[in-house]
């Protein structure tokens, strides 16, 4: 039965609750049994709210229960309904700029003086690495489709 004496209880954050009155209720942890007075706070938005008093009396420690999961709530951005076909309008722009835009480039071979870049290292001191010899195996991959690479014209030697 809990007692009626209006009530003020500091809460974990620092506030401060009034509480309709205590009630005094048996508690088994594992195999200890506890009598404990708990505060009544009608507000509380889960069933049993374990205080700091009762922790350091018990000597227990708990894990804190996994945040609640609300499905039902709408999302705050957009919903992905996935990707959307293109329209035949679409399909016809896009072909129209690949033809124009991509018999620029077929003339263009090698380097270029059109675009430079620099690499400013702090310490210009090259660092020295020991060679790392792969994996035959894997070199002979990595040799292969170099040389692939090379002969469709994609980089150069």
């Amino acid at each position: 039965m809990p007692r009626s004496a209006r009530l003020r209880i500091q809460l974990a954050k620092g506030a401060t609750a009034e509480i309709p009155g205590t009630v005094r209720l048996p508690v088994q942890i594992g195999s200890r049994t506890f009598t404990h007075e708990f505060s009544v706070l009608p507000t509380l938005e889960s069933d049993v709210l374990i205080g700091v008093d009762l922790w350091a009396r018990t000597g227990i420690i708990l894990p804190p229960p996994p945040p609640p999961t609300n499905l039902d709530t709408a999302p705050t951005c957009g919903k992905l309904g996935g990707l959307t076909p293109t329209s035949a309008y679409e399909r016809q722009r896009l072909e129209a700029f690949l033809a124009t835009e991509l018999e620029k480039f077929k003339a263009v071979r090698g380097l270029t003086d059109k675009a430079s870049h620099q690499i400013r290292l702090k310490h210009a001191t090259p660092i020295k690495q020991r060679y790392r010899p792969r994996n035959p195996a894997m070199q002979a991959i990595i040799d292969r489709e170099g040389a692939e690479m090379e002969a469709a014209g994609g980089i150069e030697p």
